[in-house]
């Protein structure tokens, strides 16, 4: 079973990979601009900023993830652009499952999870959710707001963790 789960910043992507992962007892793929930040030790947006002046960073990132992806038989991807790794590198998916938030519960979520201001959370949503918007129409050509070719699409605003979990086993099981 290989399945994508993918939405824009702060959706609950991760999150639910996570818990599918373990309901379905499938690995999960979860490497993210987080981590590379965290690696070279400065923030989130500092790493953004360097993206956008060096799209060789998206272009080794996204290789390193779908070589991970291609090491395995199963897996659940939660990342930006997994939705699209079938295009991207001849990927497939038997699920590719897209996690909306409202943006009032977005920035709650980001303010608590950040310990910042709902202002600064909303801000910084929209910061992310543009900026990577712009580096994969330009890198890729992929609009991330559109997100045609998705099977599933699941609100995280009106379902915890646990229920989206269901909802992507009751949808498989009626696949």
């Amino acid at each position: 079973m290989r399945i994508a789960v993918c939405g824009l910043t702060g959706s609950g992507k991760s999150t639910l990979g996570e818990e599918l992962s373990r309901s379905l007892n499938i690995p999960h793929i979860s490497y993210t601009f987080k981590d590379l930040a965290k690696e070279k030790g400065i923030s989130l947006m500092e790493f953004q900023k360097l993206a956008e002046k060096d799209l060789s960073i998206d272009k080794e990132f996204d290789l390193m993830v779908a070589k991970e992806c291609k090491r395995k038989k199963d897996f659940i991807i939660s990342t930006w652009l997994g939705g699209w790794y079938d295009q991207l590198f001849g990927i497939k998916f038997d699920l590719k499952v897209w996690v909306n938030i409202p943006d009032k519960i977005n920035a709650e979520r980001v303010s608590k999870r950040d310990g910042i201001s709902l202002k600064e959370a909303s801000s910084h949503i929209q910061t992310r959710n543009e900026e990577n918007h712009m580096r994969y129409k330009s890198l890729y050509g992929i609009n991330i707001y559109n997100q045609k070719g998705f099977d599933l699409f699941l609100d995280s605003g009106t379902n915890n963790p646990k229920q989206l979990v269901e909802l992507v086993k009751k949808y498989l099981k009626l696949k």
